[in-house]
């Protein structure tokens, strides 16, 4: 049988704060200490010989309402430095689209562990949840997360997760701990609160405090830098919106139109004859890439800053599609794989998938420049080399 090709769904964002801040009053954070790298190694580290159940960052004792999440499978690429990691968002039962997973079952770069869809083996636990795909891309200083029909995505929850590593399991020798009770605002409970902070040392050897911060952005790519002739092979529509002048019909009394002339020393207004509406208009249209390139040329030169709606979009796939706005252009991506019967994929399996789509994937997005031929990079052929990996793993 032949292998069945599918496609990911792929979302970047730039990480806007990563590493340790000195936080000051009326300033803003100030990047001390920590890189991508250093801290993923430390983080595959704690990771490496651990069960799935024992993967959760945070103290569960005193976070007991937090949704819980595990990491499934990691894989750091040894030229890149990519990785890839696949987190585990719990959820209640087996009901819905979720998979189960054995909580004894190892957690590691290569483990083909057993995923489950119904009752598993009688006295062995399993975690009903969800997977998380997250690219995390040093290079770039860029992390993308990786959306399958059957998995979510939820960037937020991988900032969560690294930072309580860093903060509850990371070793860190200038790591310093301290905690408090407070009541809770609204329950009135007792809650227990920890802190963590990181000792420096500024250049009057005076000891100061940091914070470990992990914050994304969505990647929004300039209009003028996109590759115009790719893009309009997959535009449906345009849509054009602007503001209109209108004139309203004056429908007054002959006699209540003097009024206009000698009621304003009397402090009488005359009503508004004239107002702006705002017009949208989508037009079918597959223009070619000189095409394309001439519309962005001219809303570039033409496109007024202060307005809030006049704009121009595109719309790739129908009518029924979210509209891309030329003034900030979220970029998106495919990632090509093979499909797997547990509808689960391993870390390895993703990077591999990626190494072989690299080139076409990093031009996307990089600031340097590349030449790389889309169609050669995006033949599905290349993933054969999963499938060898597959095969030598047999």
């Amino acid at each position: 049988m032949p292998n069945v090709m599918i496609k990911a769904s792929i979302t970047y964002f730039d990480l806007k704060e990563f590493g340790f801040y000195r936080l000051r009053q009326g300033k803003n954070p100030e990047h001390i200490d920590g890189t991508i790298p250093d801290v993923v190694a430390s983080l595959v580290m704690w990771l490496e010989g651990k069960m799935l159940v024992n993967t959760i960052p945070w103290d569960v004792d005193t976070n007991k309402r937090r949704t819980k999440m595990y990491c499934r499978s990691y894989k750091v690429d040894s030229i890149t430095n990519d990785t890839v990691l696949v987190l585990w968002k719990a959820v209640g039962d087996s009901s819905g689209n979720v998979h189960g997973a054995y909580a004894s079952s190892d957690v590691g770069s290569d483990a083909f562990n057993e995923v489950i869809t119904s009752a598993g083996e009688p006295g062995k636990e399993v975690i009903w949840g969800q997977p998380c795909y997250y690219w995390i891309i040093p290079e770039e200083n860029k992390v993308a997360s990786i959306k399958f029909a059957n998995s979510i995505a939820d960037t937020d929850s991988l900032g969560h997760y690294i930072k309580a590593f860093v903060d509850f399991r990371g070793d860190f020798p200038n790591k310093k701990f301290s905690e408090r009770m407070m009541t809770h605002p609204l329950s009135g409970r007792e809650i227990k609160i920890k802190s963590f902070t990181f000792e420096y040392k500024d250049e009057k050897d005076k000891i100061f405090h940091a914070k470990f911060k992990m914050r994304t952005q969505l990647y929004k790519k300039a209009s003028s830098s996109l590759n115009y002739v790719e893009l309009a092979k997959d535009v449906t529509q345009i849509v054009y919106r602007d503001t209109i002048s209108a004139k309203i019909d004056d429908s007054r009394p002959s006699w209540a139109k003097i009024c206009d002339v000698i009621g304003p020393a009397m402090g009488i207004k005359a009503p508004p004859l004239k107002s702006e509406r705002h017009i949208e208009v989508i037009v079918d249209a597959s223009p070619n890439g000189e095409e394309l390139t001439s519309l962005i040329e001219k809303y570039t030169e033409e496109h007024d800053e202060d307005s809030i709606w006049n704009n121009i979009g595109l719309k790739v796939g129908g009518r029924s599609e979210t509209t891309i706005w030329l003034d900030e252009f979220v970029l998106r991506d495919e990632l090509n794989i093979t499909k797997v019967d547990s509808e689960v994929y391993t870390a390895e399996q993703i990077l591999v998938a990626i190494n072989a789509q690299r080139k076409r994937l990093i031009n996307k997005i990089t600031t340097k420049k590349s030449e790389v031929s889309v169609e050669e990079e995006i033949e599905a052929e290349e993933v054969v080399e999963y499938e060898k990996l597959q095969s030598e793993k047999a």
